[in-house]
C-alpha cells in the first residue's frame, strides 16, 4: 500500500502546487480535505449525498459536493476553517484531478484510516527534503504492536485487577498518531470486553487515557482527525476534547503540563520542557525522536 500512497501523495501535492495555489496552509488544507473525505466515503460514515469520490465516475455539482463535504469536517471534526479562500481556488476540472490520483490507491486501502498519517508523512516529507533534520518519520504497525505487547500488555497481565480508566498513556513524539491509534484499539478491545458500550469506550480513551504531543502543528491536528474518525466508527457523536496537542505553541504546552500534573501524571511539566529543549537543539534526537516512547 505505501509505494501506491506515495505516488498518490506526491502527485496531489504536485498537482496542488502548480494548479491551484503556492500557499503550503490553503494546499495542505486541500490535500487532508480530500484525503479525510475519501477515507469517510469508503468507511460509510457519511451520508451518500455527500460523495465526492465514490460515483463510478458519475458526479454532478462536484463542487458544490466538495465545499459541503468541508463544512460538514468543520462541524463534525472542529477543522478545516478556510472554506472561502479554497472556494476561491477550487474548480470542478481540478476536483476531477484529485478524483483520478486517490484512484492510484486501491479501493479497500482506503478503509485504513493509517493511509491518512501515510499521506501526510509523504506530503511533509517531500516540502522538508532539503532540510532532513526537519523529516519526520512515523511509528509503522508492526513496531507499534510490539512496543504495546511488551509494555502495555504486560502491564495488564501483572496488574489485573487495576482500574482500566485510571491508566494515563502518552507518547512524547506522537506525529500522526500510529502508535495511538493503535493504542486505542487495544483499549479498545479491553473496554469492550469489560462490558463498557462503543460510545462510553470511545469517550473514556480519547478523554481520559491518551496523551501526546508533537513539534509539528498539522501532525498534531491529523491524530487528532484521527481519534475523531475512531470515535465516529465507534458512535460516539459527541464532540470530544483530545489530549493531544502542539509544543510549538507556549500556551498548549502549559495547557497538557497542567492537565497531567492535574491528573496525576508521573510526568511532570519539567518533563515536558526538557522534551521539548531536548528535541530543538538535538540534531540526533530530531532524527530518531519519533521512536521513543513513555
Amino acid at each position: 500500500m505505501n509505494k501506491s500512497v506515495k505516488k498518490m501523495s506526491l502527485s496531489l501535492k504536485g498537482l496542488l502546487f502548480e494548479k491551484v495555489s503556492k500557499d503550503r496552509e490553503l494546499n495542505l488544507q486541500i490535500f487532508l480535505s480530500s484525503i479525510f473525505l475519501k477515507v469517510l466515503e469508503t468507511k460509510q460514515l457519511i451520508k451518500p449525498s455527500l460523495y465526492l469520490f465514490n460515483t463510478n465516475g458519475k458526479n454532478y455539482n462536484i463542487t458544490s459536493k466538495y465545499l459541503e463535504g468541508i463544512r460538514f469536517l468543520n462541524e463534525n471534526f472542529d477543522n478545516f476553517y478556510i472554506l472561502n479562500e479554497i472556494k476561491n481556488k477550487i474548480s470542478p476540472q481540478i476536483l476531477k484531478e484529485i478524483s483520478d490520483l486517490l484512484l492510484l490507491v486501491k479501493e479497500n486501502d482506503w478503509k485504513n484510516e493509517e493511509i491518512i498519517s501515510w499521506s501526510y508523512e509523504y506530503y511533509n516529507n517531500s516540502i522538508n527534503d532539503k532540510n532532513n533534520n526537519l523529516s519526520q518519520f512515523y511509528t509503522p504497525k508492526w513496531i507499534a504492536d510490539y512496543l504495546i505487547e511488551n509494555s502495555l500488555n504486560n502491564y495488564f497481565r501483572n496488574n489485573p485487577d487495576i482500574d482500566i480508566e485510571s491508566i494515563k498513556i502518552i507518547d512524547p513524539a506522537c506525529g500522526c498518531g500510529n502508535f495511538i491509534l493503535r493504542v486505542y484499539d487495544y483499549l479498545r478491545d479491553i473496554y469492550l470486553k469489560k462490558g463498557y458500550s462503543k460510545q462510553e469506550t470511545a469517550k473514556i480513551i480519547i478523554s481520559n487515557n491518551l496523551y501526546g504531543f508533537d513539534v509539528d502543528s498539522n501532525s498534531v491536528e491529523v491524530t487528532n482527525l484521527l481519534l475523531k474518525l475512531k470515535s465516529l466508527e465507534d458512535e460516539q457523536t459527541m464532540d470530544l476534547e483530545t489530549n493531544i496537542t502542539s509544543l510549538k505553541n507556549e500556551n498548549e504546552k502549559n495547557f497538557l503540563s497542567r492537565k497531567l500534573s492535574v491528573l496525576g501524571s508521573l510526568t511532570k511539566k519539567e518533563d515536558i520542557l526538557r522534551l521539548k529543549e531536548k528535541n530543538s537543539n538535538n540534531k540526533t534526537q530530531k532524527k530518531t525522536f519519533g521512536h521513543t516512547f513513555f
